[in-house]
């Protein structure tokens, strides 16, 4: 399991997913709330996360992450810094186009109907925070990049 942060200075996506890029869970969670979300997570109490979650796939989700990945973005060294008080090492990754992985990745998992359909993906605004989307990305371009033999 990897689950991939994407800081923020008053909220922060995250997803929980597989080696292979599969989602398992996402969401959204307020900053303020971080060192509580890294113990529900470490101490595997999944139902705990149920009022964050956004996005639920059919990817069960089995043990505690063996990978943690962190954007260099907003906020991270608020995160950094948590996860080293806890002993949890992490990697940093570029946030270099995120938003905009988010979008589309919106977009997969919720296709317009009817006339939103003709609106093209670059012009349409996703009803909702993507934040856990863009966390999401983050551990998708992280499991490519090992696929391509560098870490970004």
């Amino acid at each position: 399991m990897i689950l991939a942060i994407d800081p923020g200075r008053s909220k922060f996506g995250w997803a929980l997913g597989t080696d292979k890029g599969e989602a398992s869970l996402c969401g959204i969670t307020p900053t303020e709330r971080f060192r509580e979300f890294v113990d529900i997570v470490w101490n595997e109490k999944w139902d705990l996360l149920k009022d964050w979650v956004t996005e639920k796939a059919d990817v069960p989700i089995l043990k505690k992450p063996v990978t943690v990945i962190l954007g260099k973005g907003t906020g991270n060294a608020l995160f950094a810094e948590v996860l080293d008080e806890k002993g949890i090492s992490y990697v940093l990754v570029d946030e270099k186009f995120s938003t905009l992985g988010a979008r589309d990745l919106f977009w997969d998992f919720h296709p317009p109907r009817g006339f939103k359909a003709l609106i093209p993906k670059s012009l349409r605004v996703p009803p909702r925070d993507i934040d856990d989307l863009s966390a999401l990305f983050l551990l998708r371009k992280w499991v490519e990049s090992l696929k391509d033999g560098a870490e970004t």
